[in-house]
C-alpha cells in the first residue's frame, strides 16, 4: 500500500489517489514552469480517431500476402511500428467496417490501453494500413505541430506520465480520447520544433550505430567458431521432398529428421580439421532435472533458511544464469530429488521442452559461479537437460558450440512431441569438434571477449539513449537550449569497433 498526502490547493479536476500521485503533481509543476506556452492536444489536430476490432474475429483475418497489416500496442516499438509480428485483415474488412480507421502519413498514433503513452508516426512508404480499439489516431494541424514532435512528446517521461495520470485505473489501465485531447503540450515555434526532431534523429543515428557495432560482434561468434574449427558454411538446400533409404531409418521416421539440411550439417562436421565426435563421449553426465509438483515450492512468504534453490527455464538467458528470480523448494524435497537433479559448477544447462519448437535449445547457459549467498545446495527442473562434461574438455567450448548455428541446428533435428521435446538420450547425439583442451579454451575465452565488448557497446548505446530522452524532454520543456543538449551528445565517448 503507498501512502502520501496532498493538500486541498494540489487536488485539481479529480480527487481519486491516482491522479494526484506525488510524482504526477511534481510533474505538473514542471510543466508549468514551461519556457514555452501551453496548448491542450486537442487544438493542435484535426482530429482524434480510436481504431476498432473487427467483429467478424477470426474470419477478418488473413495471411501477409493477402492481408493489410493491422496494428496493436505491441506493433510499437522504439518509437517505430514493428510488422515483424502484425496480423493482417482481409481487405474488405480495411475497406468496410474499419475504413474510417484507415491510416495516412505522418498521423501520429498513441497507445490507449495496457501500455498507455507508446507514440509512432506513420511513415509514407507504409502503406495500406490500420489500427485496433487500443490505439489512437491523432492528425497533427501542420501550421501549428510537426508530427514527429509530437511523438517526442508522447515518448517523454513527461509525455507518459501525463497519459497515465489521466488514465483510469482497472484490471487494465487506459485512457479514452476526451482525455487524450485535454493533454497539456508546451509548443515551441515550428523552427524550434524541427530543431528538437533533428537533434533526436541524429543522436538516435549514433545509438544505432553503437547497437549495430554490438550486434555485430555477437554476429561474428558464429563465423569465428567455424573458422578456428576449419569448418566451411555450404548452402543448405532445403528440399520439399526427398527420398530415404530403409537401410538408412534407424533411429525415427519422421520426414523432419531426415531433411537434407541435417544430412549436410552431418557432412560438413565432419570436415573439420579436429576429430568429430558425439556429444555423449566427451560428457560424464547427461540427464534432465525433477520437477517438483506444484503444491511442493516454497511459498515466497513462508520461506525458510533451510530451504533450496532450483532453476527453472526463466533462470536462463543464453548469456548467463538469472540468480535474482529463483525459487525455492523444502529441504525434504530437495533431498528427494538431489541425486538426479543436483547441479554443480561449470554444469552446462539447455532448454529441453516448451510450447514450440523454435525454444529448444534457444537457452544454454553455463553455471560459471554460484553465488555464495545462494549455496551449493542447487537443483534443476525436468524441463532443462544438464550436461556435465570430463575433465579433459573446457565446459565453455562446449557451450559457446551449443549456442552457434550448428549446435542449435543439431538440437532441433532431435526436437519431438506435441509440445516440443528434447531427451538426454538426443543432446548425447549431437555431433561436435574435439580440438585439444589448449584450443578449446583458447576459442572460449576469445567469444568471452567478443561477448564483453558487444554488452560494453550495448551499455553506451544504453546509456546515450538514456541521455538523449532526457536533454530531450529539457528541450520541449524549454529548459535547456539546443546548444547545450548538443554539447551533452558530443561530450559522449563512441567506441569504434
Amino acid at each position: 500500500m503507498r501512502v502520501f498526502r496532498a493538500t486541498s490547493s494540489q487536488v485539481i479536476l479529480r480527487e481519486d489517489p491516482h491522479y494526484n500521485l506525488p510524482i504526477f503533481l511534481t510533474i505538473s509543476k514542471r510543466l508549468r514552469k514551461s519556457l514555452y506556452s501551453k496548448k491542450q492536444v486537442k487544438d493542435i489536430v484535426y482530429f482524434i480517431r480510436s481504431g476498432a476490432t473487427p467483429t467478424a474475429k477470426g474470419r477478418a483475418y488473413t495471411n501477409r500476402e493477402k492481408g493489410i497489416p493491422f496494428l496493436r500496442v505491441s506493433d510499437i516499438k522504439n518509437y517505430e511500428i514493428d510488422l515483424s509480428k502484425v496480423l493482417f485483415i482481409k481487405r474488405e474488412i480495411h475497406e468496410g467496417m474499419l475504413k474510417r480507421t484507415q491510416l495516412e502519413s505522418d498521423d501520429v498514433l498513441l497507445s490507449m490501453a495496457g501500455t498507455i503513452g507508446l507514440s509512432t508516426v506513420v511513415k509514407p512508404d507504409l502503406g495500406e494500413i490500420n489500427i485496433n480499439q487500443a490505439i489512437a489516431r491523432l492528425k497533427p494541424i501542420k501550421g501549428l505541430v510537426n508530427p514527429h514532435f509530437l511523438k517526442l512528446f508522447f515518448n517523454t517521461k513527461l509525455g507518459s506520465a501525463l497519459s497515465d495520470r489521466e488514465s483510469t485505473v482497472s484490471n487494465q489501465p487506459n485512457i479514452n480520447l476526451k482525455q487524450i485531447g485535454s493533454l497539456q503540450i508546451p509548443l515551441p515555434d515550428l523552427q524550434t520544433q524541427s530543431q528538437i526532431v533533428d537533434f533526436f534523429n541524429s543522436a538516435n543515428q549514433k545509438i544505432g550505430f553503437l547497437q549495430k557495432q554490438a550486434d555485430e560482434k555477437l554476429a561474428s561468434i558464429d563465423s569465428y567458431i567455424l573458422d578456428e574449427l576449419g569448418i566451411k558454411m555450404p548452402k543448405f538446400e532445403d528440399k520439399m521432398s526427398f527420398a530415404v533409404k530403409s537401410g538408412d531409418i534407424t533411429e525415427r521416421e519422421d520426414p523432419q529428421f531426415f531433411k537434407e539440411e541435417f544430412k549436410q550439417i552431418d557432412g560438413v562436421l565432419k570436415k573439420s580439421k579436429y576429430p568429430v565426435v558425439n556429444l555423449g563421449k566427451l560428457s560424464q553426465m547427461v540427464d534432465n532435472g525433477v520437477t517438483p509438483a506444484k503444491n511442493e515450492y516454497a511459498r515466497a512468504d513462508q520461506r525458510q533458511v533451510s530451504d533450496k534453490p532450483i532453476l527453472k527455464a526463466k533462470n536462463l538467458s543464453n548469456r548467463g544464469i538469472k540468480w535474482n528470480n529463483l525459487d525455492y523448494i523444502p529441504d525434504y524435497v530437495y533431498n528427494s530429488i538431489k541425486f538426479r537433479a543436483k547441479v554443480y559448477e561449470r554444469d552446462i544447462l539447455v532448454l529441453a521442452a516448451a510450447h514450440s519448437p523454435e525454444y529448444i535449445g534457444s537457452n544454454v547457459d553455463i553455471v560459471d559461479e554460484i553465488p555464495q549467498e545462494i549455496g551449493r545446495d542447487l537443483v534443476s527442473v525436468g524441463e532443462l537437460i544438464t550436461i556435465r562434461v570430463q575433465e579433459t574438455v573446457s565446459p565453455f567450448y562446449v557451450v559457446e558450440y551449443l549456442r552457434s548455428w550448428f549446435g542449435k541446428r543439431q538440437m532441433r533435428r532431435y526436437v519431438s512431441g506435441q509440445t516440443a521435446h528434447i531427451y538426454p538420450n538426443d543432446i548425447k547425439k549431437i555431433l561436435i569438434p574435439n580440438p585439444p583442451k589448449i584450443i578449446q579454451n583458447k576459442i572460449a575465452n576469445k567469444i568471452v571477449q567478443i561477448m564483453k565488448d558487444a554488452k560494453e557497446l550495448s551499455f553506451q548505446a544504453g546509456q546515450l539513449k538514456q541521455i538523449t530522452n532526457d536533454t530531450v524532454e529539457k528541450l520541449i520543456l524549454g529548459e535547456i537550449s539546443l546548444s547545450e543538449a548538443q554539447n551533452l551528445i558530443k561530450n559522449q565517448k563512441i567506441k569504434n569497433s
